[in-house]
């Protein structure tokens, strides 16, 4: 199914755009990544995110092996106070997908909501 979605999200790039991600071979234990991204300083945080979704969706890097993490300068492992809210917020949530509420009122969800998003974005560039 992942697949075929990522089939699906390269259908709806533009010309010259890519999307490098893959399925990934592994299912890595992320405790240490998030662990490390919750205490990263916030200078730090949006290079660090972007390197880790990097290594695990392009590169196909074990996020749980700490020497790996080592090399993309993640922290430590030292679960810190955003870890434990970052949990304590999601355990309180509902599952949720992508979701789009159009402007009469309907709601778009999933791959729908990311076309109809896709949809959007041409319009856009077309209509200039």
């Amino acid at each position: 199914m992942l697949d075929r979605e990522l089939d699906e999200i390269r259908g709806l790039l533009q010309v010259g755009e890519s999307y490098p991600a893959t399925r990934p071979t592994l299912q890595p234990n992320t405790t240490l990544a998030v662990a490390g991204y919750s205490t990263a300083a916030s200078a730090d945080a949006d290079r660090l995110r972007l390197a880790l979704f990097e290594a695990f969706w392009v590169k196909g890097i074990d996020l749980g092996d700490a020497s790996m993490l080592g090399e993309l300068d993640c922290p430590p492992a030292s679960p810190g106070a955003t870890m434990h809210w970052w949990r304590d917020e999601g355990l309180g949530l509902e599952p949720m997908v992508p979701m789009v509420v159009l402007p009469e009122g309907t709601v778009s969800r999933g791959l729908g909501a990311l076309k109809r998003l896709a949809g959007f974005c041409t319009d856009d560039r077309t209509s200039r």
